[in-house]
């Protein structure tokens, strides 16, 4: 009998070391799905450390079997230190990573530790931001593992505890690490297709790009928006999909469905590619994020609303959330970036947490144009006055075909102040941006002149009232072979129109042989051409230099 119950207890003693050995730890914190959201706050002095990187280092920490990383930035000491000695404590360690980002300090020391590493990626961007610890919980979201994501930017990091998703994520891992195949040069793996799972009542899919031969994902996204039912909430940090942003805006209009957007400003503000004009067009309640916590000295550091996120019909039983390391871009869809993304539907308390931190960091920003303090105006209160579409041509012949500038006059008898008004119409966007929106504190008295133009260094014109603008461009012969201009209040009213969306300009000379000269108004009806001539003089604000083969006048009539 004794033996009998020494037997048991043995057995029982062993099965208990069994388990202890191939079951991962299971950390308090970690629920079977669980979101984390950074915490930067407005600037410095607002930010908060939300601990996401020690969550993080604790479950690299718990690693009893292997950790694969496949990270695009790495330069954060504590996860890539818990990760090298979590390889030194006999743990198999395999990383992925971008080619291009040899340099960052998170590479190097992998590297010194020799953990067995494999970049790729060399016609676009190894851009995805996940890590399988123990084959059993997966980490993944939007932040890649630097101080500017975990303290600067706004970025969400989704946590979740399934050997069917890790798996899954672990053959998409494989194709790099072991196949070495990245972008477009990547076949699909064996179950590539068996990409749905159930983690309790929650239904998660999983998706990777770009694997366009056999699945579009941004369709995959598009099916989702179009099949909404109540409201489209979105944070991202690039989105310069036209389909998808069209798809979006015609579900407003077709199906009255709700509509927030939240847009990274810094990127959108400098990108000739971004689609926030599609929105602000469509007269959609957008805002720019308000988020201005970088570094001092440094606004490269942070202050990016980072998220890649879309939470469609929060408000029924049935939530959807999309998210991951996926930009809305055809890059990320089918021109060779490496992505990952994840919808977790019917979750209701995911659903819930990234509605909480949507509503919070919209309501930090503002709307790009009607929350600058502008007002609203009359129909031709301002209007256009003279277009100098050609550029400049210097009295030695020396062209500048990007010294251009429009130029308009408050013709009204009040002071307006056009902050947040915006010129519209710039017709081939692949080529220059469409919109430009005048900033803050832009005041226009009456009967005087402003100037947008595409840079006042270096350039033939000094008229003091002038505003530059990186993708400010009018006219090119092939690529852009008309013009045709709006000019809208900061609540999209109409105020003036000129030129013509099919035939070259009115008015104004780009002969090589001639001076280039502006086109300038004479009539009120801008759409017409007899309302034009060339410009054949010049004033004091053009440059000594350019007098004779530049015949513009900017800044009087």
């Amino acid at each position: 009998m004794n033996k009998l119950f020494i037997f048991i207890f043995l057995l029982i003693l062993y099965s208990c070391s069994i388990i202890s050995i191939n079951e991962p730890n299971y950390q308090d914190w970690m629920s079977d799905i669980k979101v984390y959201f950074t915490k930067p706050g407005i600037d410095q002095s607002t930010g908060e450390d939300s601990h996401i990187q020690d969550k993080i280092a604790s479950l690299i920490d718990s690693a009893q079997n292997s950790i694969d990383i496949c990270i695009y930035e790495l330069s954060l000491p504590i996860i890539y230190n818990s990760i090298i000695n979590a390889y030194k404590r006999g743990v198999k360690v395999r990383f992925v990573g971008d080619i291009d980002n040899i340099n960052y300090p998170g590479y190097i020391e992998f590297f010194k530790a020799r953990i067995p590493s494999k970049l790729g990626n060399d016609d676009k961007i190894m851009h995805n931001k996940f890590m399988i610890i123990d084959n059993f919980y997966v980490i993944t979201g939007s932040a890649n593992y630097t101080t500017s994501a975990f303290f600067n930017n706004n970025e969400n990091v989704l946590f979740i505890r399934s050997s069917n998703v890790a798996n899954y994520y672990k053959k998409e891992f494989d194709n790099f690490f072991v196949l070495g195949q990245f972008g477009n040069k990547k076949q699909i793996f064996d179950g590539f297709f068996d990409n749905k799972f159930k983690i309790n009542s929650s239904e998660i899919e999983v998706y990777f790009t770009p694997y366009s031969n056999y699945i579009r994902v941004d369709n995959i996204i598009i099916n989702y928006i179009t099949n909404a039912k109540s409201s489209i909430y979105f944070a991202i940090f690039s989105f310069t999909h036209e389909g998808i942003a069209s798809n979006m805006i015609n579900m407003v209009y077709d199906k009255n469905i709700k509509l927030l957007g939240l847009f990274d400003k810094g990127w959108h503000q400098s990108s000739e590619y971004s689609v926030h004009d599609m929105f602000i067009n469509a007269r959609l309640n957008i805002h720019f994020d308000g988020n201005e916590n970088f570094v001092k000295d440094n606004p490269y550091s942070g202050a990016k609303i980072h998220n890649k996120y879309l939470i469609i019909d929060y408000e029924t039983d049935y939530p959807i959330v999309i998210t991951g390391s996926y930009n809305f871009s055809l890059s990320a869809s089918i021109e060779g970036n490496d992505e990952n993304i994840v919808i977790i539907k019917n979750d209701k308390k995911i659903a819930k947490s990234y509605y909480n931190e949507f509503i919070k960091i919209f309501l930090q920003g503002k709307h790009p144009t009607r929350d600058l303090g502008g007002n609203t105006a009359n129909f031709h209160d301002v209007i256009f006055t003279e277009i100098m579409w050609a550029g400049s041509k210097k009295n030695n012949n020396f062209i500048d075909y990007y010294d251009k500038f429009v130029e308009l006059k408050n013709i009204s008898s009040k002071k307006i102040n056009i902050s947040g008004w915006y010129i519209d119409g710039l017709i081939n966007k692949n080529y220059r941006i469409f919109l430009y929106i005048f900033p803050e504190n832009t005041i226009l008295n009456p009967n005087e002149h402003i100037i947008v133009c595409y840079k006042t260094n270096n350039s033939a014109f000094f008229y003091p009232k002038s505003l530059s603008f990186d993708y400010f461009y009018l006219y090119h012969s092939t690529k852009q072979t008309n013009i045709f201009l709006k000019l809208y209040d900061c609540y999209g009213n109409l105020i003036d129109i000129v030129g013509s969306e099919s035939s070259s300009p009115f008015a104004g000379s780009q002969s090589n042989s001639q001076p280039w000269c502006s086109m300038r108004r004479i009539g009120d009806d801008g759409l017409s051409e007899n309302s034009w001539i060339t410009t054949s003089n010049y004033n004091n604000y053009v440059n000594t230099n350019y007098t004779q083969n530049t015949k513009a006048t900017p800044g009087t009539d």
